[in-house]
């Protein structure tokens, strides 16, 4: 109830589970992924995570570094859009070495999305809610296998997992211009 009263925490909210859908789906198509376009192994695919982790540790510590930034709600945006497009253009790649600038932008920017919107979501609400908030936010993490069925089955079904994976990240992009158009004063948090 806080949070839907609060239109600025509810945002948070939606822009988090559109992400949580649509963004982290990779998780669970990654290791077939990492199978049909690049043919590569275990070791292979601890390699890609390896980079991908590496992403995220370097847009983390980006993040930290700009602790007295403005425009905190476009970074937000950004940062989701930035992962769909990067998400769904990871997709379309069939070579190791072409996987690689893909799977750090896309550790980084989901790295800075998550961020910023667990600071934002401590900071914008009230103090004796901010327990409430975050277990709010942590509880849209149990909802990304809700879209891992649908785009394993959609990858099964089309015997390529490629697609799957790009239509994950058109439908992050989607969602994320569709939010900025239901909440337009979203753009202008500081």
């Amino acid at each position: 109830v806080y949070a839907i009263e609060n239109p600025k925490l509810l945002g948070l909210v939606i822009l988090v589970l559109i992400s949580t859908l649509f963004g982290f789906s990779y998780w669970s198509l990654l290791p077939a992924w990492a199978v049909e376009a690049l043919n590569v192994q275990s070791d292979g695919l601890g390699i890609l995570m390896t980079i991908m982790g590496v992403g995220a540790l370097a847009g983390t510590l980006a993040l930290a570094g700009m602790s007295k930034t403005k425009n905190k709600g476009m970074i937000l945006i950004v940062s989701a859009l930035i992962w769909g497009v990067t998400l769904a253009g990871f997709a379309l790649v069939t070579s190791y070495t072409v996987a690689i600038p893909f799977l750090l932008a896309m550790g980084a920017v989901s790295a800075i999305f998550m961020s910023m919107n667990m600071t934002l979501m401590q900071t914008m609400a009230a103090p004796e809610m901010r327990g409430r908030m975050m277990s709010l936010n942590m509880m849209t993490f149990g909802l990304m296998p809700v879209s891992s069925l649908p785009l394993g089955a959609l990858a099964e079904y089309r015997n390529s997992t490629a697609d799957a994976l790009f239509i994950s990240g058109v439908l992050l992009t989607l969602g994320t211009v569709i939010f900025v158009f239901v909440y337009p004063q979203f753009r202008k948090i500081e």
